[in-house]
């Protein structure tokens, strides 16, 4: 009677490269997109360990093509415990890897929040790593990188995903001054990429961005390279650049208790988008931003059939003025120490950018537009007063059971809110 032969046990560890590469094969295929790709990684990474994984993704980081390594380096930034980020900075600082390697991981590094100059590679090669040619090297990944970043952007289907893109530009990790930095680079090497594909990026950024300083730099660099003959040709992006505000409506803004404001922005093709906003005067929010949503792109008949004509009587507004209503609402939040509503974070990129700080062009033809808009609610009654009633001249303050029920228990609560009215 022959034995079986039992299978030799193949070592986990062996096999972290085959299972690597099938998980960027069905990336590539679209089976699998950023976020599936990096729950892949790091599901291997509780089944393999950490090091063996990271040591492959380092390996094929040496060896990927440019292209690829875009998609590397945004899954290892992603992977952004203290593990990672100390084995990268051992990467940087191992005499033998490539200066390609090195400077991609720093990006990924400053990507993570680290604190890293990329405009001072000496500050982490050796002299012998700072040479023309390898800093010749370095750009042409820097650029590489910037294309693949093009390529997706030529992906996007709509809107929405430019946004996605942009918002990722705009809220990367680090210090305020860390973000602008990494920008104005980017900015400054799309400006050196003569191709249409640049353009189209830079035009998005000019579009998107709620940072003045990075604003500009994008728009000079995009007349840079229209000055050499090189314009935008995504037709998505050229048309996402076109928004513009289109109207503005809100309940009776003179109520005592709570207004919606609902501010309306227009792209060619009948396309708009609403941002809604409910404001609330009562106990303690004080004219706080109580809750917010953003619509999805649609008609202009639709979102004034779904969003101003139901529910609360709307009346048109100017810009100026429903803008007005929001920033006062934003202070009010930071006065009375009321949280802005989660959907805020969520959508401040945008909020930024069209209420908050605006571009001038974008002040510009809001202000054409209010000169055509009548304003519906007039002006003030005057004696307004918010947050209480007003009865036979008498000031009536309205609580529910709740709000009684919470200031019996604390009545020095009452008598803060009593000063604050």
């Amino acid at each position: 009677m022959t034995r079986k032969r039992r299978k030799p046990k193949v070592p986990l560890q062996s096999m972290t490269r085959p299972l690597l590469e099938k998980a960027f094969a069905r990336y590539e295929r679209g089976e699998l997109d950023d976020d599936g790709l990096t729950e892949e990684v790091s599901a291997l990474m509780d089944k393999i360990g950490r090091k063996p994984v990271l040591d492959a993704l380092i390996k094929k980081l040496e060896t990927t093509s440019d292209e690829e390594r875009a998609t590397l380096m945004l899954v290892i930034s992603r992977l952004g415990d203290k593990k990672t980020i100390k084995h990268l900075w051992r990467l940087v600082r191992r005499s033998k890897m490539p200066i390609g390697v090195k400077h991609t991981a720093l990006v990924i590094l400053k990507q993570m929040g680290e604190n890293v100059d990329l405009n001072d590679p000496g500050a982490y090669f050796s002299r012998q790593d700072v040479t023309l040619e390898n800093l010749a090297e370095i750009e042409r990944m820097s650029r590489h990188s910037l294309r693949a970043v093009i390529k997706d952007l030529h992906k996007a289907k709509n809107f929405g995903e430019i946004e996605g893109m942009m918002e990722m530009f705009d809220n990367m990790p680090g210090t305020r001054a860390d973000k602008e930095a990494v920008q104005l680079m980017t900015i400054d090497n799309l400006s050196s990429i003569e191709e249409p594909g640049a353009a189209d990026m830079l035009l998005a950024i000019v579009s998107a961005t709620a940072q003045s300083k990075t604003r500009r730099a994008a728009r000079d660099a995009l007349l840079k390279l229209s000055g050499r003959g090189i314009f935008p040709q995504f037709r998505l992006v050229k048309r996402f650049s076109q928004e513009q505000f289109h109207a503005a409506y809100c309940t009776d803004p003179y109520h005592p208790w709570q207004q919606q404001v609902t501010m309306i922005w227009e792209w060619p093709g009948d396309t708009t988008q609403a941002m809604v906003f409910l404001l609330d005067f009562g106990f303690p929010w004080r004219g706080s931003m109580k809750d917010m949503f953003l619509t999805q792109y649609l008609s202009k008949r639709k979102i004034e059939r779904e969003f101003i004509e139901v529910g609360n009587d709307q009346r048109q507004v100017t810009f100026a003025r429903a803008r007005q209503f929001i920033l006062d609402a934003i202070a009010a939040n930071k006065q009375h120490d009321q949280p802005l509503p989660p959907e805020y974070d969520d959508f401040r990129q945008i909020i930024e950018r069209r209420i908050v700080n605006p571009s001038n062009e974008a002040l510009a033809r809001a202000a054409d537009v209010d000169a055509e808009t009548e304003d519906e609610w007039g002006v003030s009654p005057g004696n307004v007063v918010r947050g209480i009633s007003m009865v036979g001249g008498k000031r009536v303050i309205s609580l529910g059971e709740e709000t009684l029920r919470a200031f019996e228990q604390d009545p020095d609560a009452f008598d803060d809110y009593l000063k604050s009215i």
